[in-house]
């Protein structure tokens, strides 16, 4: 990675104006000159350092400022070199400082390192460096479904409210009322009682009418010859809707009654 040692304590001291007391980045603005120099690194010793800065910081703002300004896609770069050299060290760093990153879909989708973290844990070398990526995918399969449910669209509740709003309306009016008011019977009364009541309107009503004929007939009897070209008007009072249907129905056996009655 480049010829020449370096001491990470006088690394440590050139970076002294952008850490706080902790080790940690001071400020979100720190960050990024943090990752500009984190990219002009290429040896082992520098790389371990920087990796324990951001491990030592623990604000989202400053975190959430290193992976905007590149910081996750510089990391993916590591990771690849140290898995094809296999470093078991430098992928141990890089998987807990990827572990303190916070990380979303969106930044997950950007390139292959969930992939290769996925392969770590089933195929590293190391039973500690498997054991941390498998701990590390779980982290992120929880974010996946938490923020996958948070933006589930939400069921519409007009259909619900609309049904709600008929079924109020439907209790308010009961169903015998409201067939009475209109002399048609419910449809979901039994069929041998719609039989009956048309049976008894019916019998009804052509009593009346064989009535009404036989003292027609009578009427024009007593009064002679010069009242018999005069029709008899009859006063009828208003009747239910239903009744009357009845009786327009039931006309043809009120006629034939009638002319039995006059012969």
């Amino acid at each position: 990675m480049g010829p020449g040692p370096i001491d990470p304590k006088e690394l440590l001291k050139g970076l002294d104006c952008f850490l706080g007391k902790g080790g940690d980045i001071k400020g979100v603005e720190d960050a990024a000159r943090i990752y500009t120099l984190m990219k002009d690194a290429k040896k082992l010793v520098s790389r371990c350092t920087y990796l324990n800065i951001i491990l030592q910081t623990k604000t989202p703002d400053v975190l959430s400022r290193f992976i905007g300004m590149g910081g996750y896609k510089l990391l993916n770069s590591w990771l690849g070199q140290a898995k094809n050299s296999n470093n078991i060290a430098l992928m141990l760093q890089i998987l807990v400082t990827l572990k303190r990153l916070p990380l979303s879909v969106h930044h997950l989708k950007q390139n292959n390192t969930a992939k290769m973290v996925k392969q770590l844990s089933k195929f590293a070398d190391s039973e500690e460096l498997r054991e941390v990526a498998t701990s590390l995918v779980n982290g992120w399969m929880t974010v996946i479904r938490s923020q996958s449910a948070a933006n589930a669209p939400v069921p519409a509740e007009r259909p619900e409210k609309k049904r709600r709003k008929e079924d109020g309306v439907a209790a308010t009016v009961p169903t015998g009322v409201a067939a009475g008011a209109t002399g048609v019977a419910p449809s979901n009364a039994p069929s041998n009682a719609v039989s009956g009541n048309a049976g008894s309107g019916a019998g009804s009503s052509a009593g009346s009418t064989t009535s009404n004929a036989s003292s027609s007939s009578s009427s024009s009897g007593s009064g002679g010859g010069g009242s018999s070209g005069s029709p008899v008007v009859e006063k009828k009072t208003a009747e239910p809707r239903g009744i009357v249907q009845l009786e327009r129905r039931e006309k043809p056996k009120s006629a034939a009654l009638s002319g039995v009655k006059k012969k």
